[in-house]
């Protein structure tokens, strides 16, 4: 019998998902180290060939086991109820990509984050992966 309760949106729940390596699972870890920032739907158009739900399923299991987080900016910026999820790679998805081969020189640095504060100039930096997706799926 499955369990029915709603998940939180923002809160991950580590007991709920198994962690299966997946060349997929990987692949959206590359990009999210590549833009720093990516919406959902940029996934979604980046990666043409994964289903919708197969991708948002995917993007939970990465959430819940700490690889992935949506930086708590976008509840601030944006009207988080009616646009899409905005995911960012966590420091053990970084470890997770060097431990499989990724040059960490290859993650982009938007920004240098000294502190536990909010994300200086999150704005800025979202227009500029937003932007640099759109180019890369078009």
């Amino acid at each position: 019998m499955t369990d029915t309760k709603r998940r939180k949106r923002y809160t991950p729940d580590r007991n709920r998902t198994r962690f299966i390596d997946t060349e997929a699972k990987r692949e959206i870890l590359e990009l999210l180290a590549q833009y720093k920032y990516l919406r959902s739907s940029s996934l979604r158009s980046l990666l043409p060939n994964r289903g919708y739900y197969g991708l948002l399923k995917t993007l939970r299991t990465l959430f819940d086991q700490n690889l992935i987080t949506k930086p708590r900016e976008q509840l601030r910026g944006y009207n988080n109820l009616h646009s899409p999820d905005i995911y960012m790679l966590t420091p053990k998805g970084e470890q997770y990509l060097v431990d499989h081969g990724r040059d960490p020189k290859e993650i982009t640095r938007l920004f240098r984050k000294q502190t536990d504060g909010p994300i200086k100039n999150f704005s800025h930096s979202m227009m500029v992966c937003d932007t640099t997706a759109a180019i890369h799926a078009g």
